[in-house]
């Protein structure tokens, strides 16, 4: 039990520094595939034990690169996608990645699950810094806080839409 707390404590405080990280961070804009930087966040997430059973699909509807911090591009969809994997249905869970460009020619990322969903009341105040949607939440109330400031900081923005027990969607939009 100690060694669980002083694993969560431990991450809390790495996503402390995260939240520095981002503020103060000089942007390195570089060219790269965003399927790349989604195949590396997958590969590091498989440590996680619960993810054998997930059902992974990613859906590219877009080939050209994409023009943004790599780093920031990592935090934000390890973020939302570890947050897709805690956060499954025990049966059948499945996660879809969505890469794809709007009307404009603007790069859309999609992280939608089909797990327990956030209650509407919540939807507001998912991105708020500690907030925890139910008693039952695992995290520190700072991975969704992280995600909304290095989109920003991008100069994107991100929606959520949930139905309880029906899954969440993140939709993340970017302009090129």
């Amino acid at each position: 039990m100690v060694n669980e707390i002083v694993l969560k404590q431990n991450k809390m405080l790495l996503n402390l520094i995260q939240v520095m990280s981002i503020r103060d961070r000089k942007l390195i804009i570089e060219s790269f595939e965003i399927k790349d930087i989604v195949d590396q966040v997958l590969l590091s997430l498989k440590t996680i034990k619960k993810f054998e059973q997930i059902k992974v699909s990613i859906h590219q509807l877009v080939k050209n690169t994409f023009r943004t911090d790599r780093e920031l591009m990592i935090i934000t969809l390890t973020q939302l996608i570890e947050n897709s994997i805690f956060y499954s249905c025990e049966t059948d869970p499945e996660i879809q990645i969505r890469i794809l460009n709007d009307d404009h020619g603007n790069l859309l990322l999609e992280v939608a699950d089909n797990g327990t969903g956030i209650p509407a009341e919540a939807l507001e105040k998912v991105f708020d810094m500690f907030y925890r949607g139910t008693l039952l939440s695992k995290g520190s109330g700072l991975g969704l806080y992280l995600v909304k400031n290095a989109v920003e900081r991008l100069g994107g923005h991100i929606k959520v839409s949930s139905e309880e027990n029906k899954g969440a969607t993140f939709a993340i939009h970017f302009s090129t």
